[in-house]
């Protein structure tokens, strides 16, 4: 199993949201409201695949992207 941060554990196991700072690939920050759906590990990086309320739709955040989480 791939360890994830306890906020994200009780957010899939749960269906609640997250909100989260996250750093994009070209270093630019957003606050987004997400809703977990699974974690996936793909070339060595884990990644929250999520419903982004910002953009309404499913999202991929690398999660050694996100700045912080709440």
């Amino acid at each position: 199993a791939i360890p994830l941060p306890p906020q994200i554990e009780e957010a899939l196991k749960s269906g609640g949201s997250l909100q989260l700072r996250y750093l994009s690939a070209v270093g630019e920050e957003t606050r987004r409201m997400v809703t977990p759906l699974r974690v996936t590990a793909y070339a060595g990086n884990t990644y929250l695949v999520a419903m982004c309320h910002l953009r309404d739709e499913e999202r991929t955040f690398r999660l050694d992207r996100i700045v912080e989480m709440g």
